[in-house]
């Protein structure tokens, strides 16, 4: 149970992160579709 709930975590840091990343040099709308799709 811990375990899992510091991947929840962790992956939603590093997907909060590349989204951040990416919308710097493409600009908002493609990582927010790449991380709902």
């Amino acid at each position: 149970m811990a375990g899992s709930a510091a991947t929840g975590v962790g992956t939603l840091g590093f997907l909060g992160f590349w989204r951040f990343l990416l919308g710097i040099g493409i600009g908002g709308d493609y990582p927010m579709s790449a991380t709902v799709s």
